[in-house]
């Protein structure tokens, strides 16, 4: 064994509290985005600038999250690495983010689609993107429902798909004790 526990926790829950500062970070990004929007996109249709304010309160409330992640693990655990390692099983907050995630990238996936149609006017290539991407979504929820509920035997056979247009490769999720491709096997 290369480290001991005690390391593998502290690496676990370090890296999570880097990513966490990223998010916060690109969270202040997106607000700077945000107010530059509101400034010089005066002509935008009314359901164009509320389909933008939906955009700011789900990035919004995944940044709270990942706070309320932070201190459930920097503050409540403190002290107790065990804990603050196996919290993703035990803790709601944790299980949230399909919740959040899934919705905010169809959204802007949503709005990639609305740039796709202005941009080509292909109908058949717009109408296969949104297909994925409401596969997409059901399979976010689908697989979250799963953490809370019991439906264990629905989520252990349901393979998460994820395409984001800058990212073609399909990433699948397997269950804890499933067998996974070696990664010879992955193609991108």
């Amino acid at each position: 064994m290369l480290f001991n526990q005690t390391e593998m926790e502290s690496s676990i829950l370090g890296g999570w509290d880097l990513g966490v500062c990223s998010c916060l970070f690109l969270q202040g990004v997106l607000c700077a985005q945000f107010a530059h929007y509101v400034s010089l996109n005066q002509r935008d249709s009314v359901w164009m600038k509320l389909f933008v304010v939906g955009l700011v309160l789900l990035t919004t409330l995944k940044s709270l999250q990942s706070l309320a992640i932070m201190w459930i693990q920097n503050v409540t655990m403190f002290g107790d690495r065990e804990a603050g390692s196996n919290i993703w099983p035990t803790n709601w907050v944790w299980g949230a983010t399909g919740i959040l995630e899934a919705p905010t990238a169809f959204y802007v996936q949503m709005f990639f689609c609305r740039r796709l149609w202005a941009i080509s006017r292909n109908v058949y290539l717009v109408i296969i993107c949104i297909t994925l991407f409401l596969f997409e979504l059901v399979s976010g929820l689908v697989s979250t429902a799963g953490l809370f509920t019991n439906m264990l035997e629905l989520t252990t056979r349901w393979v998460r798909l994820t395409w984001v247009p800058s990212d073609t490769r399909i990433n699948a999720t397997y269950p804890a004790g499933q067998p996974q491709p070696s990664s010879a096997a992955c193609v991108d």
